[in-house]
């Protein structure tokens, strides 16, 4: 069980098969060579690269996937320089991977790193990416059992009634439940704050 603020109070919501998705955190970096802004030719600008690698991660779903498979490419933090007339040696960026499935999260991340690398050659520049955090370079995907599933429905419905259990939505957040049983299934119930 997990509780969800999203579904009333004595409400429980579940449903079979992939019900949380695989996430995972990615880190890239992308360096040039730094120099001044009134002589780009002498430059390798990163701020070019990343940019072009950015627009062609957000095309790996939209161009790549089918899209009844759930997944989400998140970019969520840029740095570079902060000098106003000097390009600068190295772009950072990152973000979250999520997918439905794990394998579906895996092919993701050879794809990430094909990207930053190969659009960090394409602009003369070096790209490479992390794929780790906290130790784990993802977390697996939740799948219910179906067997399960069903047993926690019946047992609901006859403790709270027919109309307290819902069918559960999918969710994309990444949380360490993922690293219960792949057999376990799970269920929302709102607890009051």
């Amino acid at each position: 069980m997990h509780v969800d603020y999203r579904i009333p109070t004595g409400v429980i919501a579940a449903h079979p098969g992939p019900t949380q998705a695989a996430v995972c955190f990615f880190q890239a970096k992308i360096e040039g060579k730094t120099g001044m802004a009134d002589t780009p030719h002498l430059n390798v600008d990163p701020i070019v690269a990343a940019s072009f690698t950015i627009l062609s991660l957000q095309q790996l779903i939209s161009r790549e996937d089918d899209p009844l498979h759930s997944q989400v490419v998140s970019v969520t933090y840029v740095k570079a320089g902060n000098a106003l007339d000097a390009t600068p040696g190295i772009v950072e960026f990152g973000g979250t991977l999520r997918s439905i499935t794990t394998e579906g999260l895996y092919r993701l991340q050879k794809r990430v790193i094909e990207v930053v690398e190969g659009q960090a050659v394409v602009h003369r520049c070096r790209g490479a990416v992390e794929m780790e955090i906290d130790g784990y370079p993802m977390y697996p995907a939740v799948v219910n059992d179906e067997k399960l599933h069903c047993h926690v429905e019946d047992v609901g419905r006859r403790l709270l009634g027919l109309d307290k259990v819902r069918p559960g939505e999918k969710d994309h957040g990444g949380r360490r439940l993922r690293f219960l049983p792949a057999a376990s299934s799970r269920g929302y119930v709102r607890h009051r704050h």
